[in-house]
């Protein structure tokens, strides 16, 4: 643990306490975050609506476990798993929608997993953060904390939140397949 690792944690108002980040070793998350990586010509880190974003690895192995650990929050349980199969003419496509839930710690996390890339939303304790592809190096993916007050919606419009799990899985797998 290096000290510039300990700095960035500590500058980006602790996305989540250090001890958090030290109790789990980096092999039992889901994802290996890499704070000393430049961000800055990453291009799923220009957006505006986020409060910090950081590059790492997936652990695809975490997947084939009962349960994961995310950065802030661990011993989250599967819930669900929806496995789709597809093919067009060029090639074949499987991917593997899984949620994750930890009541007890507030946590929630939906992943679409393909053979390549994951792609995911987690909730911890209110906050929102995703995981997406990115191409910075091989096997890249962004760990992205959004503002959540930049969101607009009105009462009105205001969907609940297995409305909006489910329409996270249809856009994430239609992603995977174009």
């Amino acid at each position: 643990m290096t000290i510039k690792y300990f700095l960035v944690i500590l500058i980006n108002n602790c996305i989540f306490s250090y001890k958090e980040i030290l109790h789990y070793p980096a092999e039992s998350l889901i994802i290996d975050l890499k704070p000393d990586v430049e961000t800055s010509d990453v291009k799923a880190c220009e957006d505006e609506d986020y409060i910090s974003c950081y590059v790492g690895t997936i652990n695809r192995e975490s997947f084939n476990k009962g349960s994961i650990s995310l950065p802030g929050c661990q011993g989250l349980s599967l819930k669900n798993t929806i496995i789709s199969s597809f093919a067009n003419k060029e090639k074949a496509f499987k991917t593997d929608a899984l949620e994750y839930e930890n009541f007890d710690a507030s946590c929630t996390a939906t992943f679409v997993v393909g053979l390549e890339d994951v792609m995911g939303n987690i909730d911890i304790r209110g906050r929102n953060f995703v995981i997406e592809p990115c191409s910075k190096f091989k096997g890249c993916h962004i760990w992205k904390e959004q503002d959540t007050t930049k969101f607009q919606e009105t009462d009105d419009e205001k969907p609940n939140i297995e409305y909006r799990r489910v329409l996270y899985f249809c856009l994430i797998s239609l992603t995977f397949t174009i």
